[in-house]
């Protein structure tokens, strides 16, 4: 049965790891500003020219692997990475049209350009931490949804990999909607593994019902927001993990 090992956050209030935090929420508004020495201890020579919804989707793996111990690497490790966005990065894209739309004669931004597709930060997050495994973004219709969740308990089904990172990202977007200015913003991801890997403590067993609706330690889930809840509620003192 398959394990929450690791969770790792940047909301409109709070940026970390679940063993550090006891409380965990997402809402509308202004995201903190991330540095790269606010993401990870190592040198990471492109992070300054990262889009601002790349360097959101880095940090939550960032978060996550070091929560879950996984951070640091010397051979590269097939984990998986599996996120879903509603709006992705289309605040990137207008931004990068109106370089191409500019009237005084000069090119498009090329680096803009480098982050106009919602998954360029899997290929970021895979050369910073050693990562090989099967990666993608989902374009989901809600916000905050099980979708990515969901998809790589599938693909751990069919043994694509044993331990990957499901999680979503969403940073502001452009489109006048006033369901889009409520919305949470922010990346949010969980490590899942196998078998877990070190003496950390799992946040719980994570399956899915008869129904096929994803459960941790048995309780159904909605949305990955209250499953993450749920991790730290079980982690931090209150209902009994399963091991």
């Amino acid at each position: 049965m398959p394990f929450v090992t690791g969770l790792g956050w940047v909301t409109v209030g709070d940026m970390g790891c679940g063993r550090e935090r006891q409380s965990f929420h997402m809402a509308s508004g202004s995201l903190p500003s991330l540095s790269r020495k606010s993401v990870t201890e190592k040198p990471f020579p492109h992070f300054g020219r990262m889009d601002d919804f790349s360097k959101l989707g880095l940090a939550g793996i960032a978060f996550a692997l070091k929560d879950a111990g996984l951070h640091e690497w010397t051979e590269r490790r097939p984990i998986g990475i599996i996120a879903s966005t509603v709006c992705g990065c289309l605040q990137t894209d207008m931004d990068y049209y109106d370089t191409v739309m500019q009237d005084n004669g000069l090119p498009p931004s090329p680096t803009l350009f480098s982050y106009t597709l919602p998954n360029c930060f899997l290929g970021e997050a895979a050369n910073h931490f050693g990562i090989t495994g099967l990666s993608y973004v989902i374009h989901d219709s809600r916000f905050a949804s099980l979708s990515s969740l969901k998809a790589l308990l599938l693909n751990m089904r069919l043994h694509a990999f044993e331990k990957a990172l499901a999680g979503i990202v969403d940073d502001r977007c452009p489109l006048d909607s006033p369901a889009l200015s409520r919305a949470p913003l922010g990346a949010a991801f969980v490590m899942i593994e196998k078998t877990p890997h070190s003496a950390q403590t799992p946040y719980g067993r994570v399956t899915f019902t008869k129904s096929g609706e994803v459960a941790l330690n048995g309780r159904k889930q909605d949305t990955l927001i209250h499953f993450i809840q749920e991790c730290l509620t079980a982690f931090h003192g209150g209902r009994p993990r399963d091991r």
